[in-house]
């Protein structure tokens, strides 16, 4: 049985003149469908009610979960709970527009996880506001159709709730109550790669005939020691449907296999897992089973067998598991990767375990998968090395040129899941030609980089991103700059179709004539060819490259 509360607001009032303010166009409610129960953790249903109470229809954005139209309010005991900040909901749902026709209802289905978090037992109260259209939205609608723009206000709603650590307590008298009673059993760790079961066991204690189905009616329910479900890892038990029958005082037994990859990315520790079954009328509420710690971590043994599984390779058809769970737990085995015994091992297995150990090293450079630029110095005298502390502290050997630095570390990139880049950073008085030479010595690293090598020229600005290219590329206009005694030369030259003869530029005295040249031509953006004189500073290059940054050009620069 449901039970649904209908709460509708009425947002019209008296204005200041004393005349009735115009009736609105929207009424709106919140709707939690009844249960008799409702667990934190549980995926509890919130629902938008929205009543078109004029007389044509209306377009409206519909926003689902990123509370930008909508806004949830919840409190307990005269606390305003904090809301989930716009963007964090687990279920994403685009904004789209929708059509309320004229005198019709219409319903939009939200969890209340999306709005807030509950971490307490007890009585909430919610109360919801939507603002139809706000100014910056565009309803792609009907031409003609009205748009919805106001703000619709619900009534107030309460929702009990018990925290997981409650709802165990009350574990015998719900098992009293229904006429049946919960166990589970299985092992107090679970090992890396090799599944396990557990035991659950239903047992009828009352005097009639108990009916459930497996595993419809069950779920399992895996939670951290605090008591908060983890909702990433699915309580849906995967077995044949099974109707169950038991006579009184009888008991069924089934297995619930369990794997660490359930577990995969959860943070190492002890949790606690229990089994719920559902209620099934108001007469016999749901029931939990108790609840069974689990411990779930790699031990120096289990990295170790994990290793020499790993370097065997994948099954045919298969992903390498034992790898990809090493790489997922590359932090928290760093102490036993550097413990490891790699005297005893397999060549193959040696070699793995020392990627691993430099890849642990590593990931706090960067701990998530993804785009990653390694900065290089490049100094006056031409000596390229790492700028990050942690990056030149694994080089195997700071004498040995800077490409060979690099590739030490980027063979490591793939346990890490970096895409990487390679970013100069030279001294204003190093030369192009140095310059030239440290990139000539990293190109052979381009096809496996995430982008060209480049240059980040303005601490101030990350944004500006300058190429460096081994050849000329075609672009709208190129810049030659070249360096006689202390003076600096620019010369400009126009391509409208690919690049052309560099023999006639015209030589500009300064920036500001480069300025007044970016200025005059026809595109916002237009893509730029730089040409530097090997024997041109690159603190002299910079002067000219920051106007170029300024007007938004793309800039290329070929060394």
């Amino acid at each position: 049985m449901k039970l649904r509360v209908w709460l509708v607001i009425f947002c019209g009032g008296i204005i200041a003149d004393g005349a009735l303010a115009p009736k609105p166009a929207v009424d709106a409610e919140l709707v939690i469908p009844f249960a008799a129960t409702y667990v934190i953790g549980d995926p509890i249903p919130l629902v938008w009610r929205f009543k078109n109470i004029s007389d044509k229809p209306l377009g409206f954005m519909w926003e689902g979960c990123c509370r930008l139209n909508g806004r949830l309010e919840v409190t307990q005991l005269g606390q305003i709970l904090t809301p989930i900040p716009p963007g964090e909901a687990m279920a994403h749902m685009f904004a789209k527009a929708e059509r309320l026709e004229p005198g019709h209802s219409r319903d939009f289905e939200t969890h209340l996880s999306d709005w807030a978090s509950l971490s307490d037992s007890g009585t909430y109260e919610l109360q919801g506001q939507y603002v139809g259209v706000l100014p910056q939205q565009q309803p792609q609608v009907a031409r003609g159709l009205s748009l919805w723009r106001d703000t619709a206000v619900t009534a107030p709603i309460q929702l009990t709730v018990l925290k997981t650590t409650d709802y165990l307590r009350q574990r015998a008298e719900r098992g009293q109550a229904r006429g049946l009673t919960i166990e589970l059993r299985g092992p107090s760790v679970l090992p890396p790669q090799t599944p396990v079961s557990l035991r659950a066991m239903v047992i009828n204690t009352s005097q009639v005939t108990q009916r459930a189905v497996w595993p419809s009616h069950f779920q399992l329910w895996v939670m951290t020691h605090s008591g908060q479900r983890l909702r990433e890892v699915a309580g849906l038990i995967k077995a044949p449907y099974t109707e169950i029958a038991l006579p009184p005082g009888s008991r069924w037994t089934n297995d619930i296999p369990f794997a660490a990859d359930q577990l995969e990315g959860q943070p190492f520790g002890t949790y606690e897992v229990f089994l719920d079954l559902a209620a099934d009328g108001p007469q016999t509420p749901r029931v939990p089973s108790n609840s069974l710690s689990i411990r779930w971590e790699l031990t120096q043994n289990d990295v170790a067998s994990l290793i020499n599984r790993a370097t065997a390779g994948p099954a045919v058809g298969a992903r390498n598991a034992p790898l990809k769970l090493l790489r997922t737990y590359l932090t928290e085995i760093r102490s036993s990767l550097v413990a490891l015994n790699l005297g005893s091992s397999s060549p193959s297995a040696a070699e793995l375990a020392r990627q691993l150990q430099l890849a642990a090293h590593l990931k706090p450079l960067a701990p998530k998968p993804g785009r990653v630029d390694w900065e290089i110095a490049v100094n006056a005298d031409g000596h390229a090395s790492f700028i990050h502390p942690l990056l030149n502290e694994r080089a195997r050997d700071l004498n040995v040129a800077v490409s060979n630095r690099v590739a030490a570390l980027f063979s490591v990139r793939r346990h890490l899941g970096w895409d990487v880049g390679l970013v100069l950073k030279p001294e204003n008085e190093t030369t192009i030609a140095r310059l030239k030479l440290a990139a000539d010595q990293l190109r052979t690293f381009e096809p496996e980089l995430a982008a060209p090598l480049h240059l980040r020229p303005f601490a101030n600005n990350s944004n500006v991103v300058i190429h460096l290219r081994h050849a000329a590329v075609a672009a709208a206009g190129v810049i030659e700059v070249t360096r006689s005694a202390n003076e600096v030369r620019i010369g400009v030259l126009r391509v409208s179709q690919g690049l052309a003869s560099f023999s006639s530029f015209t030589r500009m005295k300064d920036e500001m004539a480069v300025r007044e040249w970016l200025a005059a031509m026809p595109e916002k953006s237009p893509h730029l060819l730089v040409l530097p004189s090997s024997d041109l500073l690159y603190g002299q290059l910079l002067d000219l490259l920051r106007p170029l940054a300024r007007s938004g050009a793309t800039v290329d620069l070929k060394l």
